[in-house]
């Protein structure tokens, strides 16, 4: 265990975190911009060191126009699936040029695939949620080849390969909230300004079978008490408040623990989360109380139009628990926006079917992802070797990056944008496109 290795502390550090984004098609758009939560908490864990957080989205100056100025001790580089090959160029660009400065990746899509970024240009790979032995390890003075748990590093050109490490317990860290305060008119969540991202739970309880989210952390589902997550949001200057667990409630002890929390801190704002449709019908009774106490918009994986495929994701719901939750919210005035993903195996029917779907519940806002293997996840094993050349930023759920099965790749992406074009004749992407255009122009 890292804590039980003896070591000298370093001197204080100059540390660069930097954001490796990549713009998709919705980067057109810009619908939805937050702050990079994960680096904010790193930069509250480093807090000891000079740290600098660069994230191209709001600073407008690139990680290499930036170090042309600045020299570093160390530079974490961060993102997600679609930035990996970005992240990888730019850990080589740095060793070229900068052959002192140590390279470490991290983000939930490294802890996942810790091998793939065990390259000659990347020094550590963290693995772990725990941003104490994040701490602890940046802080090593010297490195003799011991194995560090929840790290990988490099060391005379060989890599140290670290024990799995997982939380047991929620850490107390809370994000360092510089770019949120500086950049808050910039920050949006569709036609919502100023939102600020909060995180409650590490991993998932549920076992979808095309999501990575229960695998982080080991599979290990911990959260925080709602009165941790209230306290942390009171300071904020803002009233909309984006939580982004996997699911924000799980059962009807969680609801009552919510409602309670939220009135002890006379919380008056907006919450947009993530929750399921068999917890919404489940629980009608505590619905009016939800929105009272800030629920006011959800987000829920509907998937799918049909039983089978829902059984096939192992989702535990089923087509007529999607259309329950759809009219239970509309009756209690919380927003929704389900989310829907189409197989590489869909027939003109079935494409037909989703769009006649969203027309018939009058869904106000939704979105579409074609059906992705992740890497890190059993799927992509599957189909590794089809799947090992294809470009990082294609995995952004806009992309078939395996051939439809039951027509052309062109055919299938044109179904595909007539669901798009759907969602564009809805009042609130009409907002988002007329906020994009009034700042291009």
């Amino acid at each position: 265990m890292l804590s039980n290795i003896m070591f000298s502390r370093r001197a204080i550090m100059r540390i660069l975190l930097y954001k490796a984004r990549k713009k998709t098609l919705f980067s057109l758009l810009e619908p939805i911009i937050v702050e990079p939560l994960e680096l904010e908490y790193v930069k509250t864990a480093l807090v000891d060191h000079d740290v600098t957080l660069l994230d191209d989205m709001f600073h407008n100056e690139s990680l290499k126009n930036h170090m042309k100025k600045h020299v570093y001790d160390a530079v974490v580089l961060n993102g997600y699936v679609t930035a990996e090959d970005t992240m990888l160029r730019l850990s080589t660009f740095i060793k070229a040029v900068y052959p002192q400065t140590k390279v470490m990746v991290s983000g939930v899509h490294v802890q996942l695939n810790s091998e793939v970024f065990q390259v000659p240009s990347i020094d550590a790979v963290i693995k772990t949620q725990s941003l104490e032995a994040f701490k602890l390890f940046i802080e090593l003075k010297e490195l003799q080849g011991q194995k560090i748990d929840g790290i990988d590093y490099q060391i005379d050109n060989k890599w140290i390969i670290g024990d799995d490490l997982k939380l047991e317990q929620m850490e107390d860290t809370l994000p360092e909230r510089t770019i949120f305060n500086t950049y808050k008119k910039k920050l949006w969540y569709m036609d919502k300004q100023g939102v600020a991202m909060v995180k409650r739970s590490v991993s998932c309880p549920y076992e979808c079978s095309f999501c990575y989210c229960k695998m982080l952390n080991q599979g290990l589902y911990l959260k925080r008490s709602f009165d941790d997550m209230f306290k942390e949001m009171e300071p904020l200057d803002t009233n909309v408040f984006w939580i982004i667990d996997d699911t924000l409630l799980v059962n009807e002890k969680d609801a009552k623990a919510f409602i309670e929390a939220s009135h002890k801190y006379g919380f008056s704002g907006q919450i947009i989360a993530y929750l399921r449709s068999d917890f919404i019908h489940g629980h009608e009774g505590l619905l009016a109380d939800l929105k009272e106490a800030g629920l006011k918009e959800v987000i829920i994986g509907f998937e799918s139009i049909y039983d089978k495929t829902l059984k096939d994701y192992n989702k535990g719901i089923t087509q007529i628990d999607n259309i329950q939750t759809v009219s239970l919210l509309r009756t209690y005035g919380i927003k929704l926006t389900p989310l829907f993903m189409v197989g590489l195996d869909y027939t003109l029917k079935d494409f037909k079917a989703l769009r006649q779907f969203i027309k018939t519940q009058k869904l106000d806002l939704f979105t579409l992802s074609i059906w992705t293997p992740m890497k890190g996840t059993p799927d992509y094993t599957k189909y590794a070797s089809q799947l090992d050349t294809i470009p990082s930023s294609h995995f952004d759920f806009l992309h078939a990056v395996l051939p439809p099965e039951q027509m052309s790749k062109m055919q299938f992406y044109w179904e595909c944008i007539k669901i798009y074009l759907l969602l564009l004749s809805k009042k609130r992407v009409q907002k988002v496109v007329l906020r994009r255009l009034r700042s291009i122009l």
